[in-house]
C-alpha cells in the first residue's frame, strides 16, 4: 500500500510543479502585454503525469497563443546524462542517444513551432515509427523495459 501511496504523491508532487510557475505568472502578468514561450518537457515514458503535462501544454498553447505566448510540450526520448546513465543504462551518445548539448540545440531550434514536438531528429523518426505500431506493442515494449530496469536496479 505504501508504493501505491508514494506513486500518487509524486504523481501530485510533479502536477504542483508544473502549474505554480504559471500560477505565478498568471498572478503578475495578467493585464500586462508579455510576449514569450513556456516550454514544458514531457516524457515518451507512460507516467500518468506525462498525459497531464501533454494536455495542459496543449490547452495553454491555445488559450494564450493570441496573446503572443508559444506554450509547447517537448517530447524527447533517450538523452545521454549522468541521470539517464544510472536510471536507464544509457552510457554513451549514439545516432539514436544525442549529448545533452545536441539535445539542447535541437530543442532550442523547434521553440515555437508546434505546441508538441520531438526536437532531436532521430527521435523524431523513431517516434513516427513507433505511432505505426499498435499501442498493445509499444506497451509490451515499455513494460519489458521497465522490468529491465527493476531487475539492474534491485
Amino acid at each position: 500500500m505504501v508504493k501505491v501511496q508514494s506513486k500518487y504523491c509524486l504523481v501530485g508532487i510533479t502536477i504542483k510543479l508544473v502549474n505554480f510557475p504559471w500560477k505565478m505568472w498568471l498572478r503578475v502578468g495578467v493585464g500586462v502585454r508579455v510576449r514569450g514561450t513556456l516550454t514544458l518537457m514531457g516524457s515518451i515514458e507512460p507516467h500518468p503525469h506525462e498525459g497531464y503535462i501533454d494536455q495542459f501544454s496543449r490547452s495553454l498553447h491555445v488559450e494564450y497563443k493570441s496573446l503572443g505566448i508559444d506554450v509547447q510540450c517537448q517530447v524527447p526520448l533517450y538523452v545521454s546524462t549522468n541521470m539517464a546513465s544510472q536510471v536507464a543504462f544509457v552510457e554513451k551518445s549514439s545516432l539514436f542517444i544525442p549529448t545533452a548539448d545536441q539535445y539542447v540545440k535541437a530543442a532550442i531550434r523547434q521553440i515555437g513551432y508546434e505546441s508538441r514536438c520531438t526536437p532531436y531528429w532521430a527521435h523524431s523518426v523513431q517516434w513516427f515509427f513507433a505511432l505505426l505500431a499498435p499501442d498493445s506493442l509499444l506497451d509490451a515494449w515499455r513494460l519489458s523495459i521497465g522490468i529491465k530496469r527493476r531487475g539492474h536496479i534491485a
